[in-house]
């Protein structure tokens, strides 16, 4: 990943973030640690979860889906025009950075 693409993290407070804060320390970017039981701080992650959720239902195990299904799902969501970016796409904004 290019220096510089992410400022910042915010992250939630599962196993799976534990060591995150070696990042931090290494001047790489901010991290930031949501409350438990406060999606509302990760609003962006969960219209991610919710878009994902289109093509695969809660509890499904990606590693165990078709990896030309995935690729699919990833270009869809990098090339969605989003509300958030100014209807610009997540692929237009990183080529930009």
């Amino acid at each position: 990943m290019p220096r510089g693409v992410f400022r910042t993290i915010t992250s939630d407070n599962g196993l799976g973030f534990s060591r995150l804060y070696e990042f931090e320390e290494n001047d790489k970017f901010l991290v930031y640690y949501a409350h438990p039981y406060a999606s509302y701080e990760r609003w962006s992650n969960e219209i991610n979860n919710k878009l994902i959720r289109r093509h695969y239902k809660k509890g499904k195990y990606i590693k165990n889906q078709p990896e030309e299904k995935v690729k699919y799902v990833e270009d869809w969501m990098n090339n969605m025009p989003r509300r958030l970016f100014g209807y610009r796409t997540a692929n237009e904004l990183y080529k930009e950075e």
